[in-house]
C-alpha cells in the first residue's frame, strides 16, 4: 500500500492561494449570499445578506467560501486548500455581486 504524502514545498500561485494543494486564485472580499440548495443548510436564513468570503478560482468555475471568522483564508492560503481543513461553502446566485477587499494605506506623515 503506498503511503500519501504531501509535497513539502507544495507550488503557490501568484496570489500565495492553494486548493486541494494545487495552486489556485483566490480573493478575500464580501459576496451576497444566494439561495441554499436545501432549507436545512447553514446559511439558508441569510440569502440577501453579505458575507465576507474568498473567492477561488481552481479548474472551472469560481466557488466561495464562508470567511467571516477567518477560517475560509486559513485554508486557502496558509493550509494548502485541502480536505484536512475546514470550510463551509457560500451559494452565489450572482458571482458579479462579489466585491474585492482592497488595501487601504493611510499616510501618518504631514
Amino acid at each position: 500500500m503506498k503511503s500519501k504524502r504531501r509535497k513539502s514545498n507544495p507550488p503557490r500561485s501568484k496570489t500565495g492561494a492553494q486548493w486541494n494543494y494545487e495552486p489556485a486564485e483566490a480573493w478575500r472580499g464580501t459576496v451576497i449570499v444566494g439561495k441554499s440548495k436545501r432549507p436545512s443548510w447553514w446559511c439558508a436564513s441569510m440569502v440577501g445578506t453579505r458575507r465576507k468570503c474568498v473567492k477561488v478560482q481552481s479548474w472551472g468555475e469560481p466557488f466561495f467560501i464562508d470567511d467571516e471568522d477567518g477560517r475560509g483564508s486559513l485554508k486557502v492560503f496558509e493550509r494548502g486548500g485541502g480536505p484536512d481543513s475546514y470550510h463551509a461553502s457560500l451559494p452565489v446566485d450572482d458571482a458579479d455581486s462579489f466585491i474585492p477587499e482592497i488595501a487601504v494605506f493611510v499616510s501618518t506623515s504631514g
